[in-house]
């Protein structure tokens, strides 16, 4: 049984498929900036194996 391929169907596919990638690169294009903007002011601090340091835990 020979079956027919429809090649207006693999365009489209190919075409979904190219509009999934470019709308996943925005996703990420924009949760950079808005990690980039939540981080902004806050600075980076770095403890050692043998560091001491108090842990305040808080409900909720």
């Amino acid at each position: 049984m020979a079956y027919k391929m429809n090649l207006d169907g693999k365009r489209k596919a190919k075409r979904i498929r190219s509009l999934h990638e470019q709308v996943k690169q925005q996703i990420e294009k924009k949760n950079e900036a808005y990690k980039k903007a939540a981080n902004k002011g806050q600075k980076m601090i770095h403890f050692g194996p043998d560091d001491v340091v108090w842990i305040l835990l808080r409900k909720g």
